[in-house]
Formats: structure tokens, C-alpha cells, sequence
């Protein structure tokens, strides 16, 4: 941690600045590699370890919701550098110009990957935040660049000053939280006015659908973390007979990835998570709006769902995406903070 992140930082309860108490500097890089936190106002005492500062509970620092996120985040790999900034760009709908000179928070950062991709096309700062010990492995994957800092902290409770960010990137991460309204909030607490939120979310789903899919994921979910993740090498398996994927990928979750690790991945994730939540298009414009936002647009995240060369099967695609038919489809947003 370098010493000057302590000014973006807050005590996440009351919202007072920490002062620095013992720590071990490393001098010719100016940081922290270990030391506390203490709020000024209430005395809560936060660690830093390994170079993060760890702003939550003891508890929650190693086991939480999100348990099985950190687990395939610290033990798969998922750096597809090609595949990742090709999806960046199409699924947020950016020019790199856009990106260039901006601070950024990645907010439920797991691995890195987009704050890999933020810091190459020429963000000024980064803030990488996620809820688990993934924050260690983003670092690592990240190590070359000098202008990102990390933290292991809770969305719900940001332990930054407010109106800080030009833009606030949570990618995949809301639908998956107990609360995506509140989650919405508090990312926005954080942009500053005139700045940009930038989140993805599931779609809303048919009623038989969202039953077929809390029954097949109402086990699985509850299974010990190592067998859950053994276990997700079936639907894996699935996906390599041929034609299976179209044919049942709207009613058992098939990831559709392009190698098996992906693939092992996104069914380990989708069968284990503990919330997901679905939303409309006008459900989440409607929280933007009353949070202080405004030029919502919904972006253009199933492309490849509703693409095809006949305008009337695109229209007809199109529907079924409107009336919740795709599985997977997922819901992105960005949005304009009010000045």
C-alpha cells in the first residue's frame, strides 16, 4: 500500500480519515507492506497484510457469501488476455480515449482482469476492491503496473471518501450480493459528479425458468466447497456432446466457454454462488435515477443472443430476451452521475 492512499481512505463505519500506526515501510518504493489503521474518530483498528489493507471484520477477511468466488479466483486460471479486452470493450461500449487519464475503482475486482485491462489503456489511477483474498491474486496478476492500489473491503461498506471516481466499474458482481439496490447505492456514492457507473447484472428470467434453475442450484450451493467444485466438472463434461450446448443451455446452466478451464469456471460459479438475483432493464434504470443519475443506457449485452442476418428472427430474438427466455443473459448499464 502506498502511504498516499491513506487520504482516499475512510473508516467504512463513521466515515472518519485512519491514522497509520506501526508499520514496515519499504522506502525506495514509499510502502506499506504491513502495519494498522486506525480510525481517528471511533478507534477501530484495521490491518494491513501483505501490502492490502484488510478493511473488515476478522471473520469475514477469510470465510464469507462470496467464499466460493475466492476459491476459483486463488486456484483457477483465468487469464485470457485476448478474449478479456475484446470483451471489455464490446460489453461496456468504450472508446480507449475514454479510458485515458481517469480514476477508476474496480469494485468485486476477483482476479484483476479488467483492472489489468483499466490500467493498460491508460487509466491515471486504478482502485482494485473485492470482498475475498482474490484482492492477492489481482496483485499479482497486476504487479507490473505502479498506479494500482488494492483492498480487501465490503461494497456495502466503502472505505472511501465519497465523490471520488470518474468512473465505478462493477462488472458481475451485484446480482451475486444479498442486495443489488443497496449495492447500487453505495457505488454511487462514489462517483463523482459529472463521472460515470459502469455495472452488469443478470437479466429478469420466466417464472418457470428461474424455479427449474433455484432447484437445480438449491443443493449445489449448499455442498462443501471442494466437492461443489469436483462436481462442476459434470456439466463441463455436457458440454462437449455435440449439440448439447443449444439444445439445453436455456434450462440447466451450460457455460458455452471457449476452453475447459473456462468452462469448469463459469459452471463452478453459476451452480455454487449464494444470491443471484435478476432484474429488468427498467427496474435498475429506475435505481440509477432516484441514486442521482441520469443519461441511463442499457448496453448491448446479448448481442450474440439475438444476432442473426434476418431482421424479423432479430426482432423475434429480441423479444424472448425481453420476456426473460435466455438463461444466461446478462443486464449492463452505464450511467452519469448528476452535477
Amino acid at each position: 500500500m502506498k502511504e498516499s492512499f491513506l487520504d482516499v481512505l475512510v473508516c467504512p463505519d463513521c466515515h472518519a480519515s485512519f491514522r497509520l500506526k506501526s508499520h514496515q515501510a519499504v522506502a525506495h518504493l514509499g510502502s506499506i507492506v504491513a502495519g494498522d489503521l486506525e480510525c481517528q474518530v471511533c478507534g477501530i483498528v484495521y490491518p494491513i497484510i501483505d501490502g492490502i489493507p484488510r478493511i473488515l471484520p476478522a471473520a469475514e477477511r477469510t470465510d464469507n457469501y462470496s467464499r466460493n468466488f475466492q476459491f476459483y479466483w486463488l486456484n483457477m486460471d483465468w487469464r485470457r488476455h485476448a478474449l478479456t479486452k475484446r470483451r471489455f470493450f464490446e460489453m461496456n461500449e468504450w472508446e480507449p480515449a475514454f479510458l485515458e487519464g481517469k480514476y477508476v475503482l474496480d469494485a468485486g475486482c476477483g482476479g484483476g482482469r479488467w483492472v489489468e485491462q483499466f490500467a493498460e489503456e491508460g487509466a491515471r489511477e486504478v482502485v482494485a476492491l473485492d470482498y475475498t483474498q482474490a484482492i492477492d491474486r489481482a496483485r499479482m496478476l497486476c504487479s507490473r503496473f505502479d498506479n494500482i492500489h488494492y483492498v480487501q473491503a465490503d461494497l456495502f461498506r466503502m472505505p472511501f471518501r465519497e465523490n471520488l471516481f470518474d468512473i465505478v466499474h462493477c462488472h458481475g458482481v451485484l446480482m451475486a450480493t444479498p442486495d443489488p439496490r443497496r449495492g447500487i447505492q453505495s457505488l454511487g456514492r462514489e462517483v463523482k459528479p459529472g463521472g460515470e457507473i459502469a455495472i452488469l447484472l443478470y437479466r429478469n428470467l420466466t417464472r418457470v425458468q428461474e424455479a427449474i434453475d433455484r432447484a437445480v442450484c438449491g443443493l449445489s450451493k449448499r455442498l462443501p466447497t471442494r466437492l461443489a467444485y469436483r462436481l462442476a466438472v459434470l456439466p463441463t463434461l455436457v458440454e462437449y456432446i455435440p449439440g448439447a450446448v443449444p439444445l439445453f443451455e436455456n434450462v440447466i446452466h451450460l457455460s458455452g466457454q471457449p476452453d475447459f478451464t473456462l468452462k469448469h469456471l463459469h459452471n463452478f460459479d453459476w451452480y455454487t454462488c449464494v444470491y443471484r438475483h435478476r432484474n429488468s432493464p427498467d427496474e435498475v434504470s429506475g435505481w440509477l435515477e432516484e441514486f442521482g443519475f441520469t443519461n441511463v443506457r442499457v448496453l448491448n449485452t446479448n448481442e450474440f443472443r439475438v444476432a442473426s442476418r434476418s431482421p424479423r428472427l432479430r426482432a423475434f430474438k429480441e423479444r424472448l430476451l425481453d420476456k426473460g427466455v435466455f438463461l444466461k443473459a446478462t443486464l449492463g448499464l452505464r450511467a452519469t452521475k448528476r452535477i
